[in-house]
């Protein structure tokens, strides 16, 4: 079952790595492309949502001890 674990954890990593890294790059060419603040939200808004929501996963992870972080301070740093 540490397969299938590791397999998860790195695939979980590489799509949460993959969505932040889209957003950046959104949010970068906002900028170089000199549009205001008020378009930065219409073009990540969704991606955000998505990507912050499944941070949640990173405490399900620490409850059912799929990683050894604490519960609480992985928690805290989800909130």
């Amino acid at each position: 079952i540490r397969g299938v674990k590791d397999v998860y954890l790195v695939l979980y990593n590489l799509v949460q790595t993959v969505g932040w890294s889209m957003i950046l790059y959104n949010v970068i060419m906002n900028y170089v492309n000199e549009q205001g603040p008020e378009m930065v939200w219409p073009k990540v808004g969704e991606l955000l949502i998505i990507f912050q929501n499944a941070a949640v996963l990173e405490v399900v992870h620490s409850m059912i001890g799929l990683v050894r972080s604490p519960v609480i301070t992985t928690f805290i740093q989800v909130l």
